[in-house]
């Protein structure tokens, strides 16, 4: 059924083969060198690197370069050094809020547009680029999450792409107070083409991040299932066979 619907990978010329094997220390310093300049600021905190004392700012050119679209979807999406990544685009997103949003939109048409092995990169960014702890962590926290679930939404025929994707939803609801404040406030558009999806993985998933935002939750059943170590933990011991049914 539903789960051998792939989303098709996508192959590398030869040319891409050798970029792909020579930018991570280009990127280590293309990050450093960034990180060396302060970037416009909504407030004047300090850095979230070891470049705190930096006063110069980036240049405005090599600044639109980096947050171009095309360099951004580039960059986040080849996946070659997540460290400097991330470091160089949380400098520039923090007390930022345009630049924020470049780099969620960025994250999300890059998740949106590839295949499904390609996925656990994407998030593992989005996790980083939603613990920068700002003034405008309740805002970047919101576009993640309106931005990513929508992406979920538009992908529900992937199982594996969508089973992915909600890993990152269950992660952010052990977080922070926040992320499960707004997983609980949008359930009602995301919880019934979740828990009814074709693909067992799918409503699986789903059941998972349910039972670990609403442990009480009655409107589905769950029959015979072996729960992972972090769900477990909400769930009535001995867990009974089936948890309230329809």
């Amino acid at each position: 059924m539903g789960d051998k619907v792939p989303k098709t990978p996508k192959s590398r010329s030869k040319a891409q083969a050798a970029y792909l094997s020579t930018a991570p220390p280009l990127l280590d310093a293309v990050s450093t060198l960034v990180r060396s300049f302060a970037a416009p600021r909504t407030v004047v905190p300090p850095l979230p690197s070891s470049w705190s004392s930096a006063t110069e700012l980036l240049p405005s050119e090599d600044q639109h370069y980096v947050l171009r679209e095309v360099s951004l979807v580039r960059l986040l999406g080849d996946h070659l050094n997540l460290g400097a990544v991330v470091s160089m685009c949380s400098h520039l997103s923090w007390e930022n809020a345009s630049t924020s949003k470049q780099i969620i939109d960025a994250l999300c048409k890059g998740l949106h547009r590839d295949d499904n092995e390609r996925v656990p990169p994407y998030t593992e960014q989005l996790k980083a680029f939603s613990q920068i702890r700002d003034s405008l962590e309740v805002d970047r926290s919101q576009i993640i999450h309106s931005t990513v679930m929508k992406v979920l939404t538009d992908n529900l025929k992937y199982p594996m792409f969508s089973t992915s994707t909600l890993s990152f939803f269950i992660w952010s609801a052990t977080q922070s107070t926040l992320s499960r404040q707004l997983l609980l406030s949008t359930m009602s558009s995301w919880k019934v083409p979740l828990l009814c999806h074709e693909s067992s993985s799918v409503r699986y998933a789903a059941e998972c991040l349910v039972l670990d935002l609403v442990p009480e939750y009655r409107g589905y059943s769950i029959q015979n299932k072996h729960f992972p170590q972090s769900i477990t933990s909400v769930l009535p011991d001995p867990v009974p066979n089936v948890l309230i049914q329809w």
